[in-house]
């Protein structure tokens, strides 16, 4: 399986993943997006569902 989305958020340090990438946890910049998914978790109805 070819993930193209974890190496995008390593990279800008909101998870870490252990080296073979199995594990994952928040990085050091998690914080930094929680009041981005507060809003999408409140207005989960009102999303459509093919970007869900």
């Amino acid at each position: 399986m070819h993930h193209v989305h974890l190496p995008k958020l390593r990279q800008m340090g909101i998870i870490e993943s252990s080296g073979e990438q199995s594990h994952v946890s928040r990085g050091p910049h998690f914080d930094d997006i929680v009041p981005l998914l507060r809003i999408i978790d409140t207005y989960r109805d009102e999303l459509p569902t093919d970007v869900l």
